[in-house]
């Protein structure tokens, strides 16, 4: 505010804050003809800190009836906010404030813009391009983008940068860039928004940026397949880290019940840290010391199939994932065991053939146990399957070789509650050479059921007494145990159908 008595010659001038202009002298054409036009005043500009204090012509300025000057800064430019930046450029003063047209510098960042204007607390303007030099001493990386908005605030040394359409790029490499605000202080680059490459995409609020990486305490992650561009993981709440320099990642969930879904494998997973190397292209995602990860399939044809695992290892080139320390699958009523505990889930989301495994059915009597087994899981409720059953009498180690086994849903019982059975089946000939008793050949279909203790036997029996020659092959149909065989036939028959008699005659 400036009073000004023109017969005295005397004046004052009424500081606001730190900004003011202070008069030197003023000139007009004389009182009769006095218009605003005439006004002239010399003085210094005393911007608290805005710029150095220079000296400066206030006019009369008609395109908003303001007291003010434009001018340009020398060719060096002028520092700002108590040298903590520099300006090149055209300086206006007006009603709307303190303006600049020009280059503006801060720390490692260089801005271009038409519509700066100078607070004494704070600097506004959009900026046509806005670049950050990398500096790996600082660990600072190279940023740059266009069209943007600046926000700085000098005193708390923080520009904010927002992008008004377009992302930023950061790495200087054509592939790195975040849609959203960058934060740039002495310290380094910090950003929020959606932070994305080629192999993956990072949400957060606050990231912090390095020469060559990215580090977030809180963030969602979805990492990206190389097939379709679809994704492959997308989990929730991360903190974590990647180098793109020696291309490894680390992240960690915030919430130990947090949930990792695998969209494109159809499948969640509750193990929820995991290491990154995007160079092989492979995620290693791993339990907690002595604890498990459950894995669930999302696939809608395989009925939420789950079982535990205590590490898993996906490789991007096949879409495929290597699960270790399964201790059992339940399918149906039986429980699988996967050789060596491993069990790997192809792209489609189904459980690659397991071979060399172990079927106990059902879970609670595990009556029969399959060994060396080659099984087909198709869901939570059925797997087919061949293996082999041991069978031992006193004298003999025998392997049957069932060919058809399958574990199935059968309905629901008188309660309402869901059944399974899971049976197998083969036919032997008398090549196989099979005992079912320690005298008693026998040959023909073998079958068992989870919910029945014993095999079930049909087809025909020879006992094998060398005093008796030429003996026949008698019909059977029952179910035994191999521990205590008793073979019951009131009406034995041959294979050609003719009653079958023993004892002693006489001709």
């Amino acid at each position: 505010h400036v009073y000004y008595d023109l017969n005295n010659k005397q004046g004052d001038c009424y500081q606001k804050e730190d900004f003011y202009f202070e008069l030197e002298a003023f000139q007009f054409n004389g009182l009769a003809d006095f218009t605003e036009k005439d006004l002239n005043f010399k003085g210094k500009l005393i911007s608290g800190g805005i710029f150095p204090d220079f000296e400066e012509t206030i006019v009369f300025q008609e395109h908003d009836r303001s007291l003010g000057f434009v001018t340009e800064t020398p060719e060096a430019g002028y520092s700002t906010y108590l040298e903590k930046g520099a300006f090149k450029g055209k300086i206006q003063l007006s009603n709307q404030g303190l303006e600049g047209k020009g280059e503006l510098k801060y720390e490692a960042t260089t801005l271009l813009s038409e519509d700066i204007i100078f607070k004494p607390n704070e600097l506004i303007c959009t900026a046509d391009s806005f670049y950050l030099k990398a500096d790996a001493a600082r660990s600072i990386p190279e940023a740059y983008g266009e069209a943007v908005e600046i926000n700085w605030l000098p005193k708390s040394d923080s520009m904010f940068i927002n992008s008004q359409n377009k992302s930023f790029h950061l790495f200087n490499d054509g592939e790195h860039q975040i849609g959203g605000m960058l934060i740039y202080t002495p310290d380094g680059l910090k950003g929020k928004g959606i932070f994305e490459w080629s192999q993956g995409e990072m949400t957060s609020n606050l990231f912090s940026f390095g020469s060559t990486s990215v580090t977030t305490e809180k963030t969602d992650l979805k990492i990206k397949t190389l097939q379709d561009d679809g994704v492959a993981f997308d989990t929730r709440d991360l903190n974590g880290k990647i180098d793109f320099e020696s291309k490894k990642g680390r992240f960690k969930a915030n919430n130990a019940t947090s949930i990792t879904a695998m969209p494109y494998n159809q499948y969640i997973t509750t193990l929820n840290e995991f290491e990154w190397d995007l160079g092989k292209k492979a995620l290693t995602l791993v339990a907690d010391a002595g604890k498990k990860g459950t894995f669930i399939s999302t696939h809608p044809s395989q009925d939420s199939l789950k079982f535990e695992g205590t590490a898993a290892n996906y490789d991007f080139e096949t879409s495929e994932m290597n699960i270790k320390g399964v201790p059992f699958i339940l399918v149906a009523d039986a429980l699988v065991y996967p050789e060596k505990n491993h069990v790997k889930i192809n792209a489609d989301g189904y459980v690659k053939q397991l071979e060399n495994a172990e079927i106990a059915a059902d879970f609670e009597n595990q009556y029969h146990h399959i060994h060396q087994a080659t099984i087909n899981i198709s869901s939570r409720n059925h797997f087919t399957a061949i293996g082999n059953y041991d069978y031992q009498i006193p004298t003999k180690k025998q392997v049957i070789n069932f060919t058809n086994i399958v574990g199935k849903r059968t309905g629901k019982n008188k309660a309402g509650n869901l059944t399974y059975e899971t049976s197998g089946k083969t036919v032997l000939v008398p090549s196989d050479d099979f005992y079912l008793a320690e005298k008693t050949r026998f040959q023909g279909e073998i079958a068992f059921k989870s919910s029945d203790k014993h095999l079930a036997f049909d087809g025909f029996a020879q006992l094998d007494l060398p005093i008796l020659k030429n003996q026949e092959w008698f019909e059977v149909k029952f179910n035994g145990d191999k521990n205590n065989m008793l073979v019951a036939n009131e009406t034995p028959q041959s294979k050609a159908g003719n009653m079958l008699f023993t004892g002693i005659y006489l001709g």
